[in-house]
């Protein structure tokens, strides 16, 4: 008798915490901004990168280290995912992005959420050349994408 009691309010709670979850994302993407422009699997390893737009925000960050005196209009993000599907949390991302123009700005991006991100300069329009590299433990990632700026 006592055992059904102790079973009773264990199915409950576990129904109500099913239905709580339900109606949550469950691909990592609920807090991503900006417009994706780009997809790679790299050693099973996913990486998606957003990118957003700073508008005048940059004009601030003029001496901003890294951007050899060009102010950031973008900020670059990238997120991964490990093989079995986990946010990798804890590594170290760089950039290295070439612009039209054959300039060349290497920033080392921070931890942001489930993401990586660095403030970037995209202020010449035509095709950049964006290399990533990630380091998680014994893990390196190099990834190289073109993207078209207007």
């Amino acid at each position: 008798m006592y055992r059904s009691l102790y079973y009773i309010p264990l199915a409950i709670i576990l129904s109500f915490s099913i239905t709580l979850t339900a109606g949550a994302r469950q691909d990592g993407e609920s807090e991503r901004k900006g417009e994706q422009i780009h997809e790679s699997t790299i050693n099973e390893y996913s990486l998606a990168y957003n990118l957003i737009d700073m508008g005048g925000a940059g004009v601030e960050m003029e001496g901003h280290e890294g951007h050899q005196g060009s102010a950031p209009t973008h900020h670059l993000m990238v997120y991964i995912v490990d093989p079995d599907g986990n946010t990798v949390d804890r590594a170290k991302v760089g950039f290295l992005v070439k612009g039209p123009e054959g300039a060349e700005q290497k920033v080392m991006a921070m931890g942001m959420g489930d993401g990586y991100g660095a403030d970037i300069s995209l202020q010449h329009p035509g095709e950049y050349t964006i290399r990533t590299k990630a380091v998680s433990g014994d893990e390196t990632l190099l990834d190289s994408f073109e993207y078209k700026a207007d």
